[in-house]
Order: structure tokens, then sequence, then C-alpha cells
């Protein structure tokens, strides 16, 4: 045969090269068997050593269980571990659970060290018992130790330990006896390889230069039939076989472009997992549900991937029922929720299950928003519908004929009938802020103009209130670019608020202070205060303190407050100790020399 060039380093003739693979490959299969029968035995003897340590170490914690749950002399304990290791030929060791060496067989339990960061020590506290192979500090030399809780003193934990010494010489052997048996196999092999090549060498000369074309990639390629039989046959299956690989690899090749397309491009994370539990695919989406990377989450454990129980569950129970599994799982580390659905499918050499994620976190979001907020405003409407219906059954019932009493439920009904109608309006001027449909008219304004404005609106409810009002802002501040009637409303709101939670002859101050390109207005009380875990929720619709549950206020002062404030590029912020006042502020930005008049 011609030397192509590409192989170098193999021998001319397919004599040698036959001989040389037969060889080869015989090396390499006694070589697997050798190994695995190595590793078969090694295991095996492991086993028996495991078994016996244990048995060993449940006997000696059995036999000095009375000793230590009474708290017998430790060298009297010493002397008989010592007695144990001679008799057992095992290195003994007594540890309590909190990994301090009681009496060891080997070394002087005063200078060993704490025990409880040893594996097999860690798992027999927790589990019970414990197994480990690991080079022994004190004696240099590779052990195997079983650590077994004992039974009838749970403190303490009896280990027993062998050495791997005579077990890695035996294997040392065995693989001794596997190379001279592999060397003996490969002369024979290539002894047949030399003698089949030189049966065969001729008839396949004239095969080669179509098979070389489909050695190349080109499936397209036939194969001249030679003389003989049996090769005919072999020529005349390979162009058989050669159509239809053409054929299948362009059908397969449409239909993973297709399927790929489809799978990265779905918004929900789909992972196609086998009856192993290893991931084959996942895509994008699901990639970025569980934080991991498509590339390498494939041929990973689901588990690894997933890291959630209940989404491991969820495909074990559709794996093994072969049935369609729904959960919705709360991803606590993420603080989101995933719909995940787990099936089996069919179609593939094992049993493979299809999980499919959903991200429902801001699905949940709402309905926990609905439902908060339809039980708020039934809550806001329940109390005047309820007390406007309470006066009119009286009136009905012969209280109309009392001119004075008539005229107080009137004036009552009026006022809840007031209360209801501001609710409404300001549920709408809420909904309107929160969806960005309310047009703000900004203009620069002098904040002394705007905020005195404000301000001297509620000057009659503080001085009725008792309470001493004042304002804090300095000469010279830079115009703001605000809607007036929007700012001068959270200053009200927030003013109004400090005047219900503030004692008579407290008081309320309105202040402002220039920062970097924004302006900041504080409104600070020496009210009541509030506490502490009530202030993250402050800003929510609806949401009152305690103290505040039986005023005529709607709970949505704040909420239209924060929303105004934001749509004016600004930010909205309470500081509070209960019993020492509240202090809220919020920025507004300076205004610009080309400041837009409206948006």
């Amino acid at each position: 045969m011609t030397d192509n060039g590409d192989h170098r380093w193999l021998p001319s003739s397919l004599r040698s090269q036959i001989a040389l693979a037969l060889a080869a490959v015989t090396l390499l299969i006694i070589a697997g068997l050798g190994i695995t029968f190595d590793r078969t035995v090694r295991s095996s003897n492991f086993n028996e050593i495991e078994t016996r340590l244990a048995a060993e170490a449940r006997l000696i914690g059995r036999a000095l269980a009375p000793d230590l749950d009474t708290g017998a002399d430790p060298a009297a304990i010493q002397a008989r571990v010592r007695d144990f290791g001679r008799d057992t030929n095992a290195r003994i060791t007594i540890i309590r659970s909190d990994g301090v060496v009681v009496a060891d067989s080997e070394a002087d339990p005063s200078e060993m060290d704490n025990h409880l960061d040893r594996p097999e020590i860690a798992e027999a506290v927790r589990d019970g018992n414990g197994v480990a192979h690991r080079r022994s500090g004190t004696l240099d030399d590779e052990f195997v130790y079983v650590a077994i809780r004992i039974e009838d003193a749970p403190e303490y934990i009896a280990e027993a330990a062998m050495s791997m010494q005579h077990i890695n010489a035996a294997n040392a052997d065995l693989r001794r006896r596997i190379a001279v048996a592999a060397v003996i196999a490969a002369l024979l092999a290539s002894l047949a390889g030399t003698y089949l090549a030189r049966r065969i060498s001729r008839s396949l000369a004239d095969l080669e230069a179509s098979v070389s074309r489909v050695a190349d990639g080109d499936l397209t390629a036939a194969v001249e039939p030679p003389g003989a039989r049996e090769l005919a046959s072999l020529a005349h299956a390979f162009n058989r076989m050669t159509d239809r690989l053409d054929e299948s690899f362009a059908e397969n090749d449409r239909a993973r472009m297709r399927w790929a397309s489809a799978f990265a491009s779905l918004n929900d994370g789909l992972i196609l997992v086998n009856s192993r539990e290893i991931v084959t695919a996942i895509n994008p989406a699901a990639a970025r549900l569980l934080d991991t990377d498509s590339e390498w989450a494939t041929d990973k454990s689901f588990a690894v991937v997933a890291r959630d129980h209940e989404l491991i569950g969820l495909l074990r129970e559709a794996l093994n029922r072969q049935e369609t599994r729904r959960s919705v799982i709360a991803f606590t580390r993420g603080e989101y929720a995933i719909e995940a659905t787990a099936a089996p499918m069919a179609g593939f050499n094992e049993p493979h299950a299809i999980v499919s994620l959903r991200d429902v976190t801001e699905l949940r979001r709402l309905e926990s928003v609905r439902r908060e907020f339809v039980a708020n405003v039934s809550h806001e409407l329940r109390t005047p519908i309820a007390s406007i219906k309470a006066m009119v059954e009286t009136l009905e019932a012969g209280a109309s004929e009392d001119p004075e009493l008539t005229a107080d439920f009137l004036r009552r009904m009026v006022g809840e009938s007031d209360r209801l109608a501001a609710l409404v309006d300001e549920l709408l001027d809420l909904g309107r802020l929160e969806s960005g449909r309310v047009t703000l008219h900004l203009e620069p304004i002098e904040p002394a103009d705007l905020l005195e404005r404000a301000a001297e609106r509620l000057r009659p409810q503080t001085e009725r209130a008792s309470l001493r009002y004042a304002t804090e802002i300095p000469a010279g501040l830079p115009p703001v670019l605000v809607d007036r009637g929007r700012i001068e409303q959270v200053v009200l709101n927030l003013v109004h608020n400090a005047i219900k939670f503030t004692p008579p002859g407290g008081s309320i101050v309105v202040s402002a202070e220039p920062r970097v390109n924004e302006l900041v207005v504080t409104v600070a009380d020496t009210g009541a205060g509030i506490a502490p875990e009530e202030m993250p929720r402050l800003f929510e619709r609806f949401y009152k303190v305690d103290r505040s549950r039986s005023s005529h206020g709607t709970g949505l002062g704040l909420a239209i407050a924060k929303h105004i404030v934001q749509a004016h590029d600004g930010s909205i912020r309470v500081e509070s100790e209960p019993g020492a006042g509240s202090r809220f502020s919020f920025t507004l930005p300076f205004a610009g020399e080309s400041a837009p008049e409206s948006r």
C-alpha cells in the first residue's frame, strides 16, 4: 500500500498495520478488563474490610459502653482499647461526639488533634456511622476508617481502622500478572493479524480509491464491486449504506436546525433529561431562570443544574410514574416563583422527560396586589356605607319626626358621602399616576413661593390643633422645575399627616435645602413617630399605622405623594423613631436653562 503521508508513524504494509492494530486492541481490551478487575477486587476487599471493621467497632463500643457511660478511669479505658487493638489487629479509637479523642490503641490521646473535622466522624455524629479512606497523620500510612456511634453510649464514637498496605501489595501483584498476560495476548493477536492480512490485502487494494473518497466525506461515491463474492457483497452493502446515510444526514440536519431554532427561541424554559437524570439539552430561557449556562449545564446532573429539591422531586415523579406532574415552586434564593411541568417523553433510546419552566413571579405579585387592593377598598367603603345605612334605617324607623336628630343624621350622611367621594377621587388620581396617564405642567418656580403657599393653606388647621407651624426656606434658592398643583398636593398631604399625629403643643416645620442638581424638601414634626416595622409599608395604598385605623383618612395620601414625586424624577423617604417625631423628605429637580414647559 502507498503511504498517503498523513500517518507516517504507521508501518507501510497492510499486514503490519493489521498486526499492530490487533495487538493494540488486544492490549487495550486486556488493560481495560484488568483495570476493571483490579478496581472490582480492590472494591471487594475494601467492602470486606469495612464490614469487618464495622462489626469490630460495634462490638468494642458495646464492650466499652458501661465504662464510658459511668465515666470510668481514662487510663483503664485506654488500656482496654490497646488490648482490643492487639486482639483485632486494627487501630481502635474512642472519640466523644465533640471530636475529643478519649482513647487510642496506637497513640497517646492527649497528643491527638480534635477529630470532629474528619469525614467519617462527622458522618457518624450525624448519621450513626461513617467510612473514609485516607492517610493517617500519626502513623503516616493509608488506612480504612469506619466510625460507629455507640448505641449504649451515644455521646461516644468507636472508630476502627486498618492499614491498606496489604491490599495495595495484592493489587500491585495482580496488575503485574495482568500486564504479562496482555503482552502474551498481544503477540498472539499480532501473529493472527499477519496471517489474515496476507489473505485479504490483494482484494482490498482494488477498493482503496473508492473507499478513500467515502472516507473523505463524499457519501455520493460508489464502490466498484471486486471479484470476490464476499467483498462484492460488502461493496453493494456499502453503496446502499452511503446512499441512505446521505439522505438521513440531510434530513437530520434540516430537522436539527428546525428543532434548535424553536427550542432556543421559546420564552418558556425547557430542559430535556434522560432516565439517569442527566441534562441532554437546555434552552437559554431555562438557563436564565436557573442562573446557569446552557453549555455548562449540558451533560450535567439535573440535580446540580436545578439546585432545588422540589424541582428535582417533580422530575423524579414524572420519570417514575410516567405521567405529567405540575407544581409552582418558590425559588427563595432568587425570590421568584416558577410554574414547573415535568412530562415523560417517548421516541428516544431510553426514557426521557421534558421539564418546562415559566416565570410566574409577576403574575403572583399582581394577584396578591389585586387581592390586597380589593380587601382594602372593601374595608374603606364598608364603614361609611354601613354608617349611612344605619342612619337611614334609624330615620325610617321614626327618628325623622325629631327635627334636631334628623338634621344631625343628615349632616353625618353628607360627611360620609363626602368621604366616599374623596376616596373615589383619590383612587382615580392614584390610578392615573401609577399608569403614567397624568400630564405634568412643568414650570420653573421659586422654592419659597411654592412651599410657603402650600404650607399656608393648612395653617388654620395647625392653629386649631394648637401646633407651632413654621417654614425654614433659605433665600436665593434656584427655581425648581415642577407642576405647582401636584407638588402643593404633596406638601399638603405630608403636613396634614403630621397634624394628625402631632399632639397639642408640638411643632411642624417645612424646610428646604439645596443639593447637587436637586432641592430637598423636608416636613418634620414632633409627633408620635413610626415603629420601624411599619416604615417599609408606609407608602403603600391604604396602609395605615395602628394608631390611625379609626381616623377618617383614606390611607392613599402618602401613596399619591410618592407617585407624584417619582413622576418629577425625584425620591421620597422617611426617618422616624417612636416618640421622637418623623421627617418626610422628598427631592425636586432644579430648572435648567432650556426646561420644557410640560410633559
